[in-house]
C-alpha cells in the first residue's frame, strides 16, 4: 500500500488521489506540446502544484522555488546551478533602479569538460579521488536570458524550468522577468509559471508581448462533475484504509475500467469484487448504473461481487461504509420502482425514499429498510475473505 503522503495533501510529488479534470488537464499537455511558455494560476490548495507535477515530475525538472527575497539573479543562478553548472565570482557591478537596489553580476561558469567533479576553493573541479579534472570556465552575464539559455544548451538541458510561488515576487520583478519570458520563449527556454492571483493575462499585463507567447491555464472553478469524481477517489481510499486497518489485503485499481475498484484477496485463493460508490451531498442517496439492476448478467459472479456505498455527508462523525453484496443492490431498484424502469442509463439508490407513487401507502417502508441496509454497515465479515491478522 502506497503511504498516506503519497495520497493525499500537498506535495510537490505526484499525488495518487490526483483527480483528471477534462478542461484543465487537456489544456495543460497540449501547451506542453506546443512551444509557448505557461502560466497556471488561482487561488491557494486548488491543485496547481499537483496539476503541474502529475505531467511534469519535479524531480526531472529545475525547480526554483521562490521567496519574497529571490531577486531575478538569484532565480538565474539556481537554474544553472540545478543544471549541473556552476557559477564562481566574477566582476561584480553595482546596480540601482527606482525601486530597489542590486547586483547585477558577470561572472564565471564552470562547465566540466569530463564529467562530474566538485570545485576545488581554488578554483579546480575534483573527482573523487582527488584528482583534478579540465573544466572550461565562460565568462557570462545573468541578466541576458541568451547566456543563460546559452549555458542550457552546452550542457544538454532540455528541461522544464518551473517557478513556484511566482507571486511572492514583488511587481518590479515580476515585471521584469515578463520581459526576459519572451526572450527565452524565442530562445527555446521553456517555463511553468505557478502563482496565486484569479485575474488572466497577468504577465501580459507586464509585457504586451506575451500575449501570443504564454498559454494561461485557470485551476478554477471546479465543478459539479469535479467534485463527484473527488467523491469517488475518496471513497475509494476511505474503504481501502478501512480494509487494511481489519487486516485484509487489497489491490486497487486506481481508475482502470476493469469493472471494479478493490480487489480483496487472501491466502486461500478467495476473492472478493468491490465497485465503490460515494457522495458528498445527499445523505444515503447514490447515483448507480442501470447495470446494478441485473448483477447475473455480469461477467463477474454476483455472489462475489459487492456496491461499497459511502456516505461522506456527515460533518460530526466517521463516513458511513456500507457493504452491499451485489443481490441485494439489485433489489432496490425493483423495489422503488415497482418494476417500471425509465429509459435512463442510471438510478438512485437512495435509502430513506419510498417507492414512486406509494409514499402515502401505510405499512410501506423506505429501500433502505426494505433491503435492511443497517445489517450491511460496515459489516466487511460478509466479503468471505480472510484477514491475515486472522
Amino acid at each position: 500500500m502506497p503511504r498516506l503522503e503519497e495520497v493525499f495533501g500537498v506535495s510537490a510529488k505526484p499525488i495518487r488521489s490526483y483527480v483528471e479534470r477534462d478542461e484543465v488537464d487537456t489544456r495543460f499537455s497540449e501547451a506542453l506540446n506546443s512551444d509557448k511558455q505557461i502560466i497556471v494560476y488561482g487561488s491557494s490548495k486548488q491543485g496547481k502544484t499537483a496539476l503541474v507535477s502529475k505531467y511534469l515530475p519535479y524531480e526531472k525538472n529545475l525547480l526554483v522555488s521562490l521567496t519574497p527575497k529571490t531577486a531575478v539573479l538569484d532565480m538565474y543562478h539556481t537554474v544553472l546551478s540545478s543544471a549541473g553548472i556552476r557559477i564562481t565570482a566574477g566582476v561584480t557591478e553595482k546596480r540601482s533602479t527606482e525601486t530597489n537596489v542590486g547586483f547585477g553580476a558577470k561572472v564565471k561558469a564552470l562547465i566540466p569538460i569530463f564529467g562530474g567533479g566538485e570545485v576545488s576553493a581554488e578554483g579546480g573541479l575534483k573527482t573523487g579521488s582527488g584528482t583534478e579534472q579540465q573544466y572550461e570556465e565562460i565568462p557570462i552575464n545573468l541578466e541576458l536570458p541568451q547566456h543563460i539559455a546559452e549555458l542550457l544548451k552546452r550542457v544538454g538541458s532540455n528541461r522544464w524550468i518551473i517557478l513556484e510561488n511566482f507571486h511572492y515576487l514583488n511587481d518590479e520583478i515580476q515585471k521584469q522577468f515578463a520581459f526576459d519570458l519572451r526572450a527565452f520563449q524565442e530562445l527555446g527556454v521553456r517555463f511553468v509559471v505557478l502563482g496565486v492571483w484569479r485575474e488572466k493575462n497577468r504577465m501580459a499585463q507586464f509585457n504586451g508581448d506575451l500575449l501570443d507567447r504564454v498559454v494561461d491555464i485557470p485551476v478554477e472553478p471546479w465543478t459539479e462533475l469535479d467534485f463527484r469524481r473527488v467523491a469517488a477517489k475518496a471513497g475509494e481510499f476511505l474503504v481501502a484504509s478501512r480494509l487494511t486497518q481489519r487486516g485484509y489485503m487489497v489491490a486497487l485499481q486506481w481508475g482502470t475500467t476493469i469493472g471494479y475498484d478493490i480487489l480483496v484477496f487472501d491466502k486461500k485463493d478467495d476473492v472478493a469484487y468491490l465497485e465503490v460508490k460515494a457522495t458528498a451531498s445527499h445523505p444515503q442517496k447514490w447515483l448507480l448504473q442501470k447495470k446494478y439492476a441485473t448483477p447475473n448478467e455480469d461477467a463477474i459472479a454476483a455472489d462475489r461481487r459487492f456496491i461499497c456505498c459511502v456516505d461522506l455527508t456527515p460533518r460530526d462523525r466517521e463516513p458511513d461504509v456500507y457493504i452491499f453484496p451485489a443481490a441485494v443492490v439489485a433489489r432496490a431498484p425493483h423495489y422503488f420502482y415497482t418494476g417500471r424502469f425509465s429509459q435512463s442509463k442510471s438510478f438512485v439508490l437512495a435509502l430513506n425514499s419510498k417507492p414512486r407513487g406509494r409514499t402515502q401507502h401505510e405499512g410501506c417502508v423506505s429501500v433502505g429498510e426494505y433491503i435492511g441496509f443497517q445489517d450491511y454497515l460496515e459489516q466487511f465479515d460478509m466479503l468471505g475473505v480472510v484477514p491475515v491478522s486472522r
